[in-house]
């Protein structure tokens, strides 16, 4: 229990024992002149006035705290949702270097992939154009391909 609990109970506890001990009181019409007793204090108003302003004490102590904590937890709310903003600004901001970096990484693979496929098409156009020059010098007929050492052509073996 918080402090503010045992002190509302506590002043709920001496209002039932005020109550308790001007019973009598409290259930009859007072005459003008009476007054309340408290333990071993005359009160020089009527028990009604002392329950009345007591129950009204506690009540406008009662909407004071309900709206305190109203208050402190609005205050807590607005400080979780700037600190969740933030984080979230912070995620985002990560995940735009993270694509930043990734598109630096691709543009750079895709110069090396377009270097690679302009050096396999110059290499293929000058395969083309030595065998065109082959099939020039042999005046267009394909020239006869040689069997690797050690190996006849003819298999009448």
């Amino acid at each position: 229990m918080n402090f503010r609990a045992i002190v509302l109970l506590a002043v709920l506890a001496l209002l039932a024992l005020f109550g308790a001990q001007n019973w009598t009181q409290i259930t009859t019409v007072p005459e003008p002149g009476a007054g309340a007793r408290f333990l071993w204090i005359d009160l020089p108003v009527t028990p009604s006035l002392v329950l009345f302003g007591t129950v009204f004490g506690i009540t406008a102590l009662y909407s004071l705290l309900a709206a305190q904590m109203r208050t402190s937890g609005l205050i807590e709310s607005r400080r979780y949702s700037k600190e969740v903003d933030q984080a979230r600004r912070l995620a985002d901001e990560a995940e735009a270097s993270r694509f930043e970096l990734l598109r630096g990484e691709l543009e750079a693979d895709r110069g090396a992939f377009d270097e690679l496929l302009k050096m396999e098409g110059e290499l293929t156009r000058a395969k083309i154009d030595a065998l065109t020059g082959a099939l020039g010098a042999n005046g267009g007929s394909a020239a006869p391909t040689q069997a690797p050492a050690g190996e006849s052509t003819d298999e009448s073996h």
